[in-house]
């Protein structure tokens, strides 16, 4: 089902999907299959990658770079463990840690607007994002385990928060390319 998912997101425009199997020694004398999901897309002129890795990490990682007309503050966000949601007064899914009070507001938004904080509550969906400086480019960069039912429901949320994000950096930031956000 996740590589239907991933093949239907591949007509898109401008996007390649590319599945990867391949067998690694486990304990003596078994092979453990291994595959890897490979999707790449453009969004406003910005490329998106995501690989989702299944069989021995099990991992899903999201990256784009991005090159804007000034500084982009860097961010890291992360999720509250589930007990630890449970035992606090705050009950608060994310933590988040940015200087600029209106990027951490729209990140919240977008987490929110593309149900990754439901699927947070939900499962066991524990990103960690990163968004900082590198070189002379902007990197966002998400990593999160893939321990939980219903894998397939991660994608689709975490490639519209990362096209959200974008979006946002296109318009408080600019961008080094002509194009702007489209509407999907």
């Amino acid at each position: 089902m996740l590589e239907a998912l991933f093949r239907e997101i591949a007509q898109r425009p401008a996007a390649t999907y590319q599945r990867q199997r391949q067998q690694v020694m486990g304990t003596p004398g078994a092979q453990l299959p291994i595959t890897v999901h490979h999707l790449s897309l453009a969004h406003c002129g910005v490329q998106l990658t995501l690989r989702y890795e299944l069989g021995n990490h099990n991992l899903a990682e999201v990256r784009f770079t991005y090159q804007g007309q000034r500084a982009i503050p860097a961010f890291e966000l992360d999720t509250r463990e589930p007990l630890a949601r449970l035992f606090r007064f705050n009950k608060a899914v994310w933590i988040i840690n940015c200087r600029d009070g209106r990027f951490e507001r729209e990140l919240r938004r977008l987490l929110e607007a593309h149900r990754l904080t439901r699927l947070a509550e939900d499962t066991l969906f524990n990103p960690l994002m990163k968004g900082k400086e590198n070189a002379a480019e902007w990197e966002l960069y998400t990593r999160y385990h893939l321990a939980f039912a219903d894998k397939e429901k991660s994608v689709l949320p975490i490639l519209d928060f990362h096209c959200g994000v974008i979006d946002y950096l296109y318009q408080e930031y600019g961008l080094a390319t002509e194009r702007g956000p489209v509407e999907e």
